[in-house]
C-alpha cells in the first residue's frame, strides 16, 4: 500500500472512485457529471501549491482511497492560511484499516508545507457520520462546525 501525490494518469480512476462515493452519499441525487470531474481533477493534479491531492494505491496499483483539499485565506483574517478539503474518501472494501489515517497524514505534512495554520475537514457525504467523527476525533480534530441542508 502507497500514499502518493495524485497523479494525471490517475484522473479517470479518482473519478471512478468518486463515483462510488457519490452512489452511497446524499449526493445520490444529483447527476454525476464524469468529465467535468476529471477535468477539475486534472486542474488539482496540475497545481500542487494550491491544492494537496494523494491516493492510496493497493499493491495491486488500485486506487481505493483519495484525499483533496486547497489552500485558502481565512474570511476574518486574510494573512491566515486554512487547509479546506473536497473530498476525504476510502472505498468500503478497505475502510477499517490504515488507508484513511495514512491519507490523512500525507495531506496534513502538505497543508503544513504550504503554510496552513489549520486544516478544516467537512463531514457532508452522510455515508456514515458518527464513524466519521470517531476517526477525527481520534486524531486530533474538534467539531467546529454543523451542516443542515434543504432541498428546494
Amino acid at each position: 500500500m502507497t500514499v502518493r501525490p495524485a497523479e494525471t494518469r490517475d484522473a479517470e480512476r479518482i473519478v471512478d472512485l468518486g463515483q462510488v462515493m457519490h452512489e452511497e452519499s446524499v449526493f445520490s441525487v444529483y447527476q454525476y457529471d464524469r468529465d467535468h470531474l476529471i477535468s477539475y481533477a486534472f486542474n488539482a493534479i496540475r497545481d500542487p501549491d494550491l491544492f494537496g491531492f494523494f491516493v492510496n494505491e493497493d499493491d495491486d496499483g488500485e486506487i481505493n482511497g483519495a484525499v483533496l483539499g486547497y489552500i485558502g485565506n481565512h474570511y476574518f483574517s486574510p494573512k491566515i492560511k486554512v487547509a479546506y478539503d473536497f473530498i476525504n474518501y476510502v472505498h468500503p472494501s478497505t475502510r477499517g484499516g490504515i488507508a484513511a489515517v495514512r491519507l490523512l497524514k500525507k495531506y496534513e505534512e502538505w497543508a503544513k508545507k504550504a503554510g496552513a495554520s489549520e486544516i478544516v475537514f467537512g463531514v457532508s457525504a452522510g455515508i456514515d457520520n458518527d464513524r466519521a467523527e470517531k476517526f477525527y476525533r481520534g486524531l486530533g480534530y474538534d467539531q467546529s462546525a454543523v451542516v443542515f441542508k434543504k432541498e428546494m
